[in-house]
């Protein structure tokens, strides 16, 4: 067999020469690990930092800072500026624990590193956290709260209103993501289907009215799905909890109440998302205000608004 025109023993004999070596090492050598600690990376990020500094120095700025856990559940506070034409990352700071003081120190000390003057600051957006309000007040500009948390405080105060399908909600999430396989739950609208059933859609994780749909959609076929799980030796810890709740007349009186509140709920949650995304400010404060209104309308007078 020859390749290139050479037999695989010329082939051998080329590769194991110390000059065909040569010839293929690179001018380049891979820098060491502690080069790139020591040397690459704190220049990038001078020069990260450098643009930033110039990009917002003498303009007036929000900032936005949350709180969040990263995969192996520790805590870290982001801080961002936004301008005029673009956003700006200023710090992100590992905290063991999260409260006013520890959060007013992060952001002062990333407006004392990028020179920003207080008086150039015209907001601090955060969460309804009462620690990020003990912030707000150590910190200038005005405290703002974001509305897709608002938006969600809304709907989880609806939630609350609406137990204990709220709490039947929980307990399905939890067994359907862990105790029950694609498997399973086909052989389960199987079952219904030969009962002259229908079983209902599965909800969206993010749309809560649509949950509540699926539990009342549950209550009909109760005791062929209960049936099926015991069967099916289907587990959870809050099981018989579940059981208990299906059969109450707590549940039955409260589904009652779900078609006009589902489309409340997800109306918020749409809002919720779509809103960071939305560039239509007004259509946004008007669609607010009128699921501030229908909600007010079924009785219910939202605090978080």
């Amino acid at each position: 067999m020859l390749l290139f025109g050479l037999s695989y023993n010329q082939i051998e004999s080329l590769l194991k020469s110390r000059s065909f070596r040569n010839a293929l090492s690179f001018p380049f050598q891979a820098p060491s690990i502690s080069t790139i600690r020591n040397v690459i990376l704190p220049g990038i990020w001078n020069q990260i930092f450098e643009s930033t500094k110039l990009a917002i120095n003498g303009v007036p700025i929000s900032l936005i800072c949350d709180e969040f856990q990263d995969v192996v559940g520790k805590s870290l506070v982001a801080v961002i500026a936004v301008s005029s034409k673009a956003k700006f990352l200023l710090s992100l700071e590992e905290v063991p624990t999260c409260n006013g003081e520890t959060i007013a120190g992060i952001v002062n000390a990333a407006l004392e590193l990028f020179e920003i003057a207080p008086a150039l600051v015209v907001s601090f957006t955060t969460d309804g956290a009462r620690y990020m309000g003990t912030a707000a007040t150590r910190l200038p500009g005005e405290h703002v709260h974001c509305i897709s948390h608002i938006c969600h405080l809304m709907a989880k105060e609806l939630m609350d209103a609406m137990e204990p399908l709220n709490k039947l909600i929980t307990i399905l999430t939890r067994l359907l993501k862990v105790g029950c396989s694609k498997k399973r739950i086909n052989m389960l609208k199987a079952v219904v289907s030969d009962a002259g059933m229908r079983f209902p859609r599965f909800a969206s994780y993010t749309r809560w009215g649509d949950w509540l749909r699926f539990v009342v959609g549950l209550i009909p076929i109760w005791g062929i799905v209960s049936e099926f799980m015991v069967e099916e030796q289907i587990q959870s810890i809050e099981r018989d909890h579940m059981f208990e709740l299906f059969d109450s007349e707590a549940v039955r009186e409260m589904a009652q109440h779900v078609d006009r509140i589902a489309p409340i709920l997800n109306s918020i949650t749409l809002i919720s998302q779509a809103w960071p995304h939305s560039k239509n400010l007004w259509l946004q404060i008007e669609s607010l205000f009128a699921i501030r209104t229908w909600v007010s309308f079924e009785g219910f007078s939202p605090r978080h608004f």
